[in-house]
């Protein structure tokens, strides 16, 4: 079974300076997976990196993108739907139709999400505003309006 590491800065980290946790099956005391505990500067980093990548990225000015990725997200917890229930349960020893229940109101919500990009979209566009995409920028103008 492979270790379970950090993602920091667009790769995964492998340092386990600070030692692993092992995840078990609180039902038959089986090993679900390893993973690498954090230290506080791999917490920093990871907030470093973030900061880095919401100041710098296109993600925060492509609305588009963020509809996208979140849309896509969800597409994926729906598709792993079972497996991602059958591992919350085995993990937390919970019922598996609570943990179904959980992953689909997390596809709720990140589809809610995503409705709200693709809302703001749709204003802007109605109000004759720039709008930026993977494309360059197009002024959408209406008679009469500057």
């Amino acid at each position: 079974m492979s270790l379970a590491k950090h993602f920091i800065n667009g790769a995964f980290v492998s340092d386990t300076s600070s030692g692993t946790v092992d995840s078990i099956d609180p039902a038959n005391g089986t090993l679900l997976g390893t993973a690498a505990l954090g230290s506080t500067a791999d917490a920093e980093a990871a907030i470093s990196a973030a900061r880095r990548a919401f100041e710098t990225s296109s993600w925060t000015g492509d609305i588009r993108l963020r509809y996208g990725v979140l849309m896509s997200f969800a597409a994926n917890m729906r598709d792993r739907r079972d497996q991602l229930a059958e591992l919350l349960s085995r993990e937390n020893g919970k019922p598996i139709a609570q943990s179904k229940h959980e992953l689909t109101a997390s596809i709720v919500e990140a589809e809610y999400y995503a409705g709200l990009a693709r809302a703001i979209i749709l204003s802007l566009h109605r109000r004759g505003r720039v709008l930026c995409g993977a494309g360059p920028c197009h002024q959408r103008t209406h008679a009469g309006k500057q």
